[in-house]
């Protein structure tokens, strides 16, 4: 059975050069709080890098700020999953294949 968490807390920071996401998650049933990381497939999902940076290549550290206003709106308050991956707690978005609309006349039908 997966177990589902709801972000708490969400917050952008530079580990090695590189931006890494880390949240305070908490399981929906116990309470129970974990520290997790957002995959990097997932961060450049959530965060575009050409849209935050365009073509550059380096960025300053002010950005960090731009990021995080742009995590806490787009996700603080949604559920996750999470696993255990080379010693680290990972979060991911639920996946679209669980999600059914009621009533839709889709394009994809036909």
């Amino acid at each position: 059975m997966v177990r589902i968490y709801k972000i708490r807390r969400i917050k952008a920071g530079v580990e090695e050069g590189k931006l890494c996401i880390t949240a305070s998650i908490q399981e929906s049933t116990d309470g129970a709080v974990l520290d997790a990381r957002l995959p990097a497939r997932e961060m450049a999902a959530l965060l575009p890098r050409e849209i935050i940076l365009g073509d550059e290549r380096t960025a300053t550290p002010d950005i960090l700020e731009i990021i995080d206003d742009m995590l806490a709106r787009l996700a603080v308050g949604r559920k996750v999953r999470a696993w255990e991956y080379s010693g680290y707690t990972y979060f991911g978005f639920l996946k679209w294949g669980s999600v059914r609309f009621e009533s839709c006349s889709g394009v994809c039908s036909g």
